[in-house]
């Protein structure tokens, strides 16, 4: 006997796509015992496939909840520092900022351990773009997303993908390009998400008339509900601290990973004649290298100054000639706007991403991410 329709996705870890099962009534039970997971088994939860019609239910409907919980709402965007009016070409609607939604349920307020995150694409009322949560219950988190079911487009449904208990294992020999739930973006530092700029600049007519329309983000003025995504960075960074210190008592080996060198600059990029530095704890080992049992380590961690001079930021920036790029398919381009052609593999491609064969793509900005903006991590 089967409940609702949830279905549960297979990481074959080879090429091809991966697939997925239909859970059984019993095997969600047994599975799905987080808050999220729970509520998905509910009435008919399991339907709602767009970002409004999920966080519209936490929203209008608390009184449905056994418990009392906080509901906040967050937009960032990939181009949020970009201002439209500003680009090349007649026609300004070419730009997509990648925008992204993000809500987040904390029932802490009872004392309890669960917080769920909700993230959407901010074509909201759209069951083709993405959704995914992730669930905490305190010990692990539970990971959940929209997909195409067995590859099929027209069918698309609620996946359970892993905890974080067993994302990245299965204990047996694989694929070691595997990435693990949500295509590998469960891990990475959050670099984008910050809303220090005016995010309105970015938007089109269109994307401020959906997002105004949204009761949850927006009252009398555009995004006068919404939260800083600074805040969920405590967040976040809380249950990470949780996770990690739980799982590394669990088994250490877990935690071994590739180490992703990033020299980021800080915020405070107005003076030339101050050096820049890059902040230790932005390295991808650094959460494991604090810990105490490493003390070793992090002593040495903690007094390593990463200073380098703004010159030799923009000579790297210059020879490389990096600037930011849109990924542009259609075949016709936008008047006015420069065109630039890379070998095909540059954004990488694998089992969920179709940008492989991507070759043509549109200069958002030359050699910056931005007017006034350098990029934050070479």
């Amino acid at each position: 006997m089967t409940g609702p329709e949830i279905w549960h996705r297979k990481f074959t870890r080879v090429s091809g796509p991966d697939t997925e099962f239909l859970m059984e009534d019993s095997h969600q039970k047994d599975v799905l015992k987080d808050k999220f997971g729970q509520f998905l088994q509910e009435s008919s939860h399991s339907s709602f496939l767009t970002f409004d019609q999920m966080v519209s239910y936490y929203y209008q409907e608390p009184k449905l909840f056994p418990q009392p919980f906080q509901l906040r709402v967050s937009v960032v965007a990939d181009g949020a520092h970009v201002q439209r009016s500003s680009l090349p070409g007649k026609d300004k609607i070419w730009l997509n900022p990648h925008c992204r939604l993000l809500a987040v349920a904390d029932f802490a307020l009872v004392n309890e351990q669960d917080v769920i995150f909700i993230i959407g694409s901010d074509d909201v009322h759209n069951s083709q773009r993405f959704l995914q949560a992730a669930s905490w219950n305190g010990k692990n988190f539970h990971y959940y997303t929209v997909e195409d079911i067995n590859d099929n487009s027209k069918k698309r449904a609620w996946t359970f993908q892993a905890t974080s208990a067993d994302a990245f294992t299965d204990q047996t020999s694989y694929d070691v390009s595997y990435l693990g739930p949500f295509n590998g973006h469960v891990n990475g530092p959050w670099y984008h998400w910050y809303t220090g700029q005016d995010l309105q600049g970015c938007l089109s007519d269109e994307q401020k008339k959906i997002l105004t329309g949204l009761p949850y983000l927006s009252s009398f003025s555009i995004f006068s509900k919404a939260m800083k995504a600074e805040s969920v960075e405590g967040i976040v960074t809380n249950l990470v601290e949780k996770s990690f210190d739980l799982r590394a008592k669990q088994d250490l080996r877990a935690l071994d990973g590739v180490s992703v060198q990033d020299l980021t600059a800080n915020s405070h990029l107005g003076s030339s004649s101050l050096p820049w530095r890059a902040p230790t704890d932005l390295f991808l080992n650094f959460e494991l290298l604090s810990k105490n049992k490493f003390s070793g380590f992090s002593t040495h961690l903690q007094d390593l100054s990463l200073e380098y001079k703004p010159e030799h930021h923009y000579a790297v920036v210059g020879n490389l000639r990096l600037s930011l790029l849109q990924k542009w398919s259609s075949e016709k381009f936008p008047s006015g706007v420069p065109v630039v052609e890379l070998q095909k593999g540059k954004l990488g491609g694998g089992k969920q991403t179709d940008p492989y064969d991507v070759m043509n793509f549109l200069e958002v900005a030359s050699n910056a991410e931005g007017k006034d903006i350098q990029f934050v991590a070479l």
